[in-house]
Parts: structure tokens; sequence; C-alpha cells
């Protein structure tokens, strides 16, 4: 039987919300391989509560053999920054953070910790963090992101398609583009011509 293409489903059917329709696409050998992939994905996405998804399309020729998915996903947030959620203020030859959102203090706390060494951040009160000046510019430190959205919709997506690979697939090439994924995987050595006729196929772009 010759490969086919088939739509086979409307996403939002299966409980993902969204204003647009979101499909998932299959092309495989067959329709009991259409069926089967049918079947994962529906789990997995009622299971991981997956947000924000546009699209899926999967590709597999068992005969390379190849499988190969491409998750697109809609418009996040902007990413949230120090700046976002405090007031900032000279004291001295340090810098006072009076933070607006108590939630975020300790991601703050691990991010300025990881970027400016223990010895240069303290937490005199709840609310309050102080950062000590010397090396380090104000703007840069109100521009550290302490929430990007778009990064846990990538490692969900990520995790989404590693899920779905057929077992003994354990060779993975992924790539990341402005608003998708491509996850390509095999049981040998991804050749590079394998990825560009993915690529071709779905109508990638990075």
């Amino acid at each position: 039987m010759g490969r086919k293409t088939f739509q086979i489903f409307d996403l939002n059917n299966i409980g993902v919300s969204g204003d647009f329709m979101e499909n998932l696409f299959v092309e495989c050998e067959d329709e009991a391989g259409v069926a089967a992939y049918r079947e994962i994905v529906e789990y997995l996405m009622m299971d991981m509560n997956v947000k924000n998804l546009d699209a899926l399309r999967i590709y597999a020729d068992p005969k390379t053999p190849l499988f190969s998915c491409q998750i697109e996903f809609k418009a996040v947030e902007k990413p949230l920054t120090i700046n976002d959620i405090s007031v900032a203020r000279v004291v001295g030859d340090e810098f006072d953070l009076v933070i607006g959102e108590e939630r975020y203090i300790p991601e703050i706390l691990r991010r300025l910790w990881d970027i400016y060494g223990r010895d240069n951040v303290e937490q005199p009160e709840r609310s309050h963090i102080l950062v000590k000046k010397e090396g380090v510019d104000l703007d840069g430190l109100l521009g550290i992101v302490i929430v990007d959205p778009s990064k846990e919709i990538y490692d969900q997506l990520v995790t989404l398609a590693l899920q779905i690979i057929p077992v003994g697939f354990r060779v993975r090439h992924v790539e990341y583009g402005a608003k998708s994924v491509l996850v390509v995987a095999s049981e040998a050595v991804i050749e590079p011509e394998w990825v560009n006729r993915v690529k071709e196929r779905f109508g990638w772009s990075s």
C-alpha cells in the first residue's frame, strides 16, 4: 500500500483549548500506522495537559527507518524580568531590589546567586534583595529573565515528541524554530539528507 496522508482529528476534541482549529497530521505507510500514532498522541495530550499547541505533524518511514515530527505552538507571553516585578534603589554600595511579587523571590535569588555569587547577594528582609554594585550593570541586572514561557513550552513539546518516538529509536536530532520544534529519530545514525527530506516535507523554517 502506498504512503498516505490523513488529517486525523481536531485537537480541541481532546481538551486542547484555542481560538483556531488545531490539527494532527500523520504520514506513514498505512492506516493502521496512522491509527496507532493517533492513539499515542491522544493519550499523551490528555496526560501531559499541553497548552498553546497549534499543530502536530508526523512523518514516519519504517523502511529507512525514520521517524519525525514537527510541533508548532502559538505565541506565548513575553519573558518576565526582574524589572517587571521590582523597584530598584541605590543604597550605599548596593542595589536594593524591592520585590513586588514574593512568589518569584526564590527564583530571583537562584538567578542572582548563579550570576553574581552568593557573597554579593543577600536578603535582609522578605521583599528586599541587596546586590553589591561593584562590577554590576543596573540595566543588565534589571533585564535578567526570571520566567521564560517560551523555554517552558519548548521543553514540554520536546518531551511530548520524545514520548511519541517508537521504541528503539535512540538516535535523535532536535531543532528549534521561532514557534516550533522539529524532532528526527532513528535506530541508526541520522544522515543529513534525512533531516533535509523531513524539513522539505514539513516546510520547516527555523
